[in-house]
């Protein structure tokens, strides 16, 4: 793939500034149609709208079959797609073969390169268009008018004329005629002239607008702005001390720093551009007007309509507003000599306002190219495929396309795809790529433009980003990809922002990195079926990012980096919708602050600023430390962390203007992401004052993290060096406790490391009462139920001892939420089980504190219950195992159980069949799939069997937690009743197989006999025996 071919062709032919200016194929390559627009009937802009597609549009009111004068207006923000509708409409007339005849219907359409009435004239001349030779003089003089000067001196008569018009004034409307002379002498100041004068000035403004119609969008404020009279230092002290008496008086008396005045004077001084444009213009009103109604007689004469498009009047000068005059007055009455005329002028909202005061009763319809038009996310999405498309297919495709009638059904689309799965548009039936967008990428880049418009989104979006994609793809020096100032892109989760920045990227990559996965991806960096944030592993390669694995998976509800290779390529991203942009609301004042503090923290970490608001971080920073450490059970005196906290060198952050050594600071914060996010997590619970608040849990992830990292240098700095212990034994002894107690209550916890931290630490199952097949197990239960109050003590205390209480920052905060000093749990939890959960000879040692006495009490007591529950486990599951072998002969394999399934099954089927009477509990037990229960019931005996070979009371009670003897019991017992049941059937039928047949009737016989054979034959075959 040729990357600097496309990137051309994308910028000589596709996406151009002026889109109607593109080659004819590649225009209707990649119109979108528009499908939603609001039509009104009149110039007013406040009756209510229908809403019509483009091609109802053309249908009602562009083949004009009625023959009737039209004014249509075509209205909408800049850039909305007002230009590009209008130019759509033309090529729809002009190809239309069955409705538009070239020699009823002149149809002329005015681009806005030439938006003047001379560049008008001037492309209906280039046209051929004026066929009179007279006429066509006249046109050609009316273009030549006026370009004798140079651009020098035309702009100093366009100043003169403002002077002028000044000098001359007896209004009395702004100011008396006394100050407009002393205006006038101020404005003759060479200083001021020449600021006035200078580039981009209202001078050049004025000049633009004459002679090559500048955007009136942009002069909406006027050509004079209050910024223009903003003069530099220098200016003013040489207007104070050189300027003549009447311009310096004007100057210091009514202009100097006071901002109303001066906007009073730019109000003031642009009353007069339109008499100043139409004279320096040098043609009269009367001028344009005229030659445009001679346009309309000529073209009655020659039996002829006119159709015209303007693409934008917004561009055209006061002095051409006479073109509109010619083209509004109706024909017919008295003006019968004049053609029928359609204009479609396209014109933006803020200049249709003035517009329409003089041309409102001409209206006779309004297209509004309002923002859902164009801003929902098929179109925007189809947009963009139809321009990609019209980059990746070749030239002379297009071009034979569009020959061939260019229907959109029609449509070629490229052949290009990556090789791995993308994202794709479905146009007319046929897929068309977003590479290398997503969808979600160009939604979040149109919600982040600052003015939302196609025109803004085909140059920043889409231009933009795919010329630096493809200039990176050629010279393989990634920066891709960057995105423009113009668009605020979205920002990533700091969960996930945090893993990019804690790896082993370049800086450079990093950035790249996180605006990939904010606004490509979805937000995470999260790895997964071969993406990573839901971008395929492929294209991250493909741009240098290939060295990044994401985060694997969530343990404990925090995310976990990946390790070992990443997932294989080729998966396709997840297709979710772009989330929805909420509606904007007020924000409170607490918000407001806490966007600063935001923005103050990422600046401070990112353009190593000093912070702007670091007291406040040292009161959060140090009322967290404070209160989050319990500091009795550390063995430091709470009273001495309060001195040293009140001393003012508690805390330090890098950057900070404070006069602190970091080195005397008890806390300090280097200037890392992970402090970052320490005062980010901090700054949103003092917005909050809780922690239930989105990514909450997450934020308490990161200050506990930091702080078990950093507490022992924290308690070396205020107390010294002190012996820190790995685990706090009443944490261990209580979670024994938690686990044993899940056991017996029949609800093992599962799952290792953080996760069965997790269960332990989590809501305690419900307490249901289950009638076991161990009467000892019902009675250690029971007694768990009547010693409830001092097992609940104990998970307070295991709560109370693994916990650090995160909601004590500052004095105010309520003692809420919680957070646990995880790497304690992890070595209590890793100390049970390698002791398989049995600490009982640790116990001992422990017995003559008083205030871990209870615990102590109650763990060793449970040990010895839970010995006895497992011996009686262990004898009931060798009985257990015993029965069913006695029953089925032999002991089971998953094939032989399969057989006596089946045989049961078929059984009951044949004593339905003969009527025989039989309980059907017994047959809805052995019903459904023969493998299926074979397999259950097999499943049960290899559990036992297992279970009962095994030493540890606790891991005996863990295995039979969900009592599985009991339920292989059932099925033994359901066995045995169905053996009896088949030998008491088996010698009745033997019975009536040997009776007198002579008392029954032959035929009734012979039949009966026959079932009883079946019957008999399957009870042989059950090969179950009775106990």
């Amino acid at each position: 793939m040729n990357w600097i071919e496309l990137t051309h062709r994308m910028e000589r032919s596709v996406i151009k500034k002026d889109s109607t200016a593109a080659d004819s194929q590649y225009f209707m390559a990649t119109h979108v149609p528009f499908r939603d627009l609001e039509v009104i009937e009149s110039g007013d802009m406040a009756t209510e709208p229908a809403h019509l597609s483009e091609e109802e549009i053309y249908r009602k009111y562009i083949l004009n079959r009625a023959n009737r004068h039209q004014m249509i207006i075509v209205r909408g923000q800049a850039g909305a797609g007002k230009s590009h509708l209008i130019c759509w409409l033309y090529h729809r007339l002009v190809s239309d073969a069955e409705n538009y005849n070239p020699d009823k219907e002149k149809v002329i359409f005015l681009r806005r390169l030439g938006n003047t009435s001379r560049g008008a004239v001037q492309q209906m001349l280039d046209a051929g268009m004026i066929r009179d030779e007279e006429l066509k003089e006249k046109f050609q003089k009316f273009v030549q008018a006026g370009e004798s000067q140079s651009e020098e001196e035309f702009k100093q008569t366009i100043y003169n004329a403002f002077v002028t018009k000044v000098q001359t004034d007896r209004s009395n409307g702004f100011y008396r005629p006394g100050t407009c002379k002393d205006i006038a002498s101020f404005l003759q100041d060479l200083r001021v002239q020449n600021h006035l004068m200078e580039e981009n000035g209202p001078v050049t403004r004025c000049y633009r607008m004459i002679t090559a119609g500048a955007n009136a969008g942009e002069m909406t404020d006027g050509i004079f702005l209050p910024g223009d009279f903003a003069f530099p230092r220098e200016m003013v002290r040489e207007l104070k001390s050189k300027a003549g008496e009447e311009a310096r008086s004007f100057y210091l008396d009514e202009l100097h720093k006071d901002e109303e005045a001066i906007a009073k004077l730019a109000a003031y001084l642009n009353r007069f551009t339109s008499s100043v444009i139409q004279s320096c213009a040098n043609i009269t009103s009367e001028n344009a007007r005229d030659l445009f109604v001679d346009l309309r007689r000529q073209l009655l004469k020659e039996g002829k309509n006119l159709t015209i498009l303007i693409e934008d009047f917004t561009s055209f000068s006061i002095v051409d507003s006479e073109l509109i005059t010619a083209l509004a007055v109706e024909n017919g009455g008295g003006y019968s000599d004049l053609c029928r005329v359609t204009s479609i002028i396209g014109i933006t909202d803020s200049y249709y306002k003035s517009f329409r005061d003089n041309f409102t009763d001409r209206v006779s319809e309004q297209i509004n190219v309002i923002e859902q038009s164009f801003s929902d996310e098929p179109f925007l999405l189809e947009m963009a495929a139809r321009y990609l498309n019209g980059v990746y297919c070749e030239p002379e495709l297009l071009e034979t396309w569009y020959q061939q009638g260019a229907r959109s059904e029609t449509l070629p689309a490229a052949g290009f795809a990556p090789a791995y799965p993308w994202d794709s548009v479905l146009v007319d039936g046929k897929e068309m790529t977003l590479y290398p967008f997503t969808k979600r990428s160009l939604m979040a880049m149109f919600q982040g433009l600052k003015e939302k418009s196609p025109r803004h989104y085909l140059d920043y979006a889409i231009k933009q980003m795919f010329r630096q994609f493809a200039m990176d793809m050629a010279d393989k020096d990634w920066s891709f990809p960057t995105i423009p100032s113009y668009i605020t892109p979205p920002s990533m989760n700091i969960t996930y922002a945090s893993s990019v920045e804690d790896s082993n990227l370049p800086s450079r990559d990093k950035d790249r990195l996180k605006t990939l996965l904010s606004t490509w991806g979805d937000g995470t960096s999260a790895s997964s079926n071969g993406c990573t944030g839901s971008i395929p592993n492929g294209f991250l390669k493909e741009i240098g990012l290939g060295g990044f694995s994401g985060l694997s998976q969530t343990q404990g509800g925090q995310p976990k980096s990946g390790a070992g290779e990443a997932p294989q390529d080729g998966v396709q991203p997840d297709q979710t919708e772009a989330r929805p942009v909420q509606a904007p609301r007020g924000r409170s004042k607490a918000e407001v602050e806490y966007d600063r503090f935001c923005e103050d923290i990422q600046v401070w970490f990112e353009k190593k600023t000093k912070p702007n608001y670091d007291g406040d971080y040292f009161k959060w920073v140090g009322n967290f430390v404070a209160q989050a450490i319990p500091w009795q059970d550390e063995g430091i005196p709470a009273h001495f962390v309060d001195r040293r906290k009140n001393s003012g060198q508690f805390v330090m952050i890098e950057g900070s203007e404070k006069e602190i050594d970091p080195a005397m600071a008890a806390v300090y914060l280097p200037r890392t992401s992970e402090s970052r996010n320490v005062l980010y997590g901090l700054a949103t619970f003092h917005l909050h004052k809780h922690w239930d608040f989105p990514d909450g849990e997450y934020y308490q992830y990161v200050l506990i993290s930091w702080l078990e990292k950093n507490k022992a240098e924290i308690k070396r700095r205020i107390y010294g060096p002190i012996t820190v212990q790995g685990e706090q034994p009443f944490v261990t002894w209580c979670l024994a406790l938690e686990y044993l107690q899940r056991c017996l209550w029949g609800a093992t916890p599962e799952g290792d490391g953080d996760a069965l931290l997790k269960t332990l630490m989590g809501r305690q199952p419900e307490h249901t009462k289950v009638q076991r097949s161990n009467p000892v197990w019902e009675q250690v239960v029971a007694g768990l139920r009547n010693a409830s109050a001092a097992y609940a003590q104990a998970n307070s205390l295991l709560f109370s001892g693994a916990n650090t209480t995160m909601g004590v920052i500052g004095d105010s905060a309520p003692s809420t939420a919680k957070i646990y000093r995880y790497h304690e749990l992890c070595n209590s939890l890793a100390h049970l089980q390698k002791k398989g959960w049995d600490v009982s000879d640790e116990l001992g040692a422990y017995q003559e504190y008083k205030l871990y006495a209870n615990t102590v009490k109650l763990l060793s007591e449970l040990y010895g219950k839970v010995a006895r529950v497992a011996q009686e486990e262990q004898r009931l599951a060798r009985e257990a195992m015993d029965q069913l072998i006695h029953i089925v002969g032999e002991t089971p394999t998953e094939d032989s159980l399969m057989d006596l399934v089946g045989e049961i099954q078929r059984f009951y089927a044949q004593c339905k069949q003969s009527n025989q009477v039989y309980r059907p509990e017994l047959e809805t037990q052995f019903s459904g799939e023969p493998k299926e229960l074979a397999h259950k019931m097999m499943t049960l005996f290899e559990r036992v069997r297992e279970g009962e070979k095994i030493t540890n009371p606790i891991e005996i009670i863990a295995r039979f937690s969900d009592d599985p003897i009991a339920r292989l019991k059932e099925y033994s017992s359901g066995l045995q009743k169905i053996a009896e049941f088949a030998d008491v059937v088996k010698r009745q039928f033997q019975q009536l197989v040997g009776c007198d047949q002579a008392a029954v009737d032959t035929d009734t016989a012979r039949a009966v006999m026959d079932e009883l054979d079946g019957i008999l034959e399957i009870t042989e075959n059950l090969e179950v025996r009775p106990c």
